[in-house]
This record gives structure tokens, sequence and C-alpha cells, in this order.
């Protein structure tokens, strides 16, 4: 006990106060160039989770299938047909897998309490964690990239309204980045042109785990030190709190 509070104190002493400005971190989106490769050569599993999706699906497979890069789509809320979907994929030595995309459906937004947007990213939180676990027990070599494909969903610029469903997948996106990163785990967020720019961003190397595309450019939300505003001398306390 003599020697833990000696070494505590010598502890305590060195002990240095960080600023507070060297503690803050806020995200941003930072525009990245382009320069991909072809996307990789093997089976793609194409999961949708509604009409809405499965319409750009199968924009996407059209666009981007060919005899070295197959497409093979399911429903992401039947776990079963995933599952049978991924062992097809698997089965042939040729065309191992190489990428598994989710396409979740687009939804309107309005700012108001009063829409399913919790309830909806309740869903594609575990339709997402269903699908690691089939990636998982389901292949036993190299894991396919995973990749989680939406429209509209994330606010990248002011004007923006974003989906707070699909922004909840974040949280998600960066705890499979720890617990697997094997997955490297990628939600990517459209406007406009789908097969064009999921082509650009399956070739590229990149290590950014949530991206948007604008206008044909490439943006990735990063980490970066937040700009602490004057102090304000307001009363902290309401008459009414």
């Amino acid at each position: 006990a003599e020697i833990s509070g000696i070494y505590l104190q010598r502890v305590q002493r060195r002990t240095v106060p960080i600023p507070l400005e060297q503690k803050i971190f806020d995200t941003e989106w930072v525009e990245t160039p382009v320069t991909s490769a072809p996307a990789p050569e093997g089976s793609w599993l194409v999961l949708t989770d509604g009409a809405e999706s499965e319409a750009v699906a199968k924009e996407f497979t059209a666009g981007f299938g060919s005899s070295t890069q197959r497409v093979i789509c399911a429903d992401l809320s039947n776990e079963s047909a995933v599952l049978e979907a991924f062992t097809h994929a698997a089965g042939d030595a040729e065309l191992p897998p190489v990428g598994v995309v989710i396409f979740a459906g687009r939804q309107s937004f309005d700012g108001s309490e009063s829409g399913d947007a919790p309830a909806r990213g309740r869903e594609l939180t575990w339709g997402v964690a269903s699908t690691v676990r089939t990636i998982l027990t389901g292949w036993h070599g190299k894991p396919p990239r995973l990749w989680v494909v939406s429209r509209d969903g994330l606010a990248v610029s002011d004007d923006e309204p974003g989906d707070p469903s699909i922004s909840a997948l974040t949280g998600l996106i960066r705890v499979l980045a720890y617990e697997h990163p094997d997955l490297r785990t990628t939600l990517v967020d459209l406007a406009g042109d789908t097969v064009t720019s999921l082509a650009d961003e399956f070739g590229l190397a990149s290590g950014d785990d949530v991206v948007a595309w604008r206008g044909g450019k490439r943006h990735a939300k990063r980490l970066s030190r937040a700009t602490l505003g004057t102090a304000k001398s307001d009363a902290v306390v309401r008459p009414d709190g």
C-alpha cells in the first residue's frame, strides 16, 4: 500500500492538464480525389430492403454485372434467403465473393417526430448486423468487403435534411471497423447517378468508412479539431428551469 501511494503521488505530479480546445473534436466533409481502378472481379451479393431500393439495385446490376463480376440479389429482411444467396456465391471457386452491397431505400424526412425514422433505423441496423453474421459464419476464407448504400441519407451541405435512420448507421459502421476490420465496412450515400458513382467507389483502395457522392464529386467524413466559440456570459440557470 505504501509503494502504491508513492507511485500514485509521482503520477499525479507528472500529470499535465490538457487545454479544452485540444480535447474536443468534430466531423467535417472533405472532398477527396478519385483515382479509382476497375472494381474487383468475383461475385457481388446485392441485398435490398424494399421496392425503392430494389429499383436502384436493378439499375446497378444492369450496368455493373458482367461475365467477371457476377451479381446475386436477395431480400435483406429474409435471413435464410441471404444465407442461400451467399452460399451460392461462395460455391463458385472461379468467382469467389468479393463484395456485399446493402441498398437502403430512400425515405423522406420532414424534421418532425411523427415519422418512423427510429423504427427504420433499428430495422436497418438489425439487417446489417445479420448480414455481418452471415458473412462471418458462411465464408471461411478472406471475407468480402461490405458496403451499405443509401440515397440522400446524409446531410453534406446545410440545405440537405438527411435521414436520421441512415445517419444512425454511422455508429454501427464505426463499431464494425473495430470489431471486424477485415470487412472494411463502408457507408456510401449517393445523389444522382448510382452506377457510375458506385463503380468508381468500388475501385478505390480507400480507408474512408463514411462517404457521400454529390455532383460527381466524392466527399469523405473525417474527424477534425473543433473550433470553440467565444464564451457567453448569459445565465445558465433559467427562472423556469
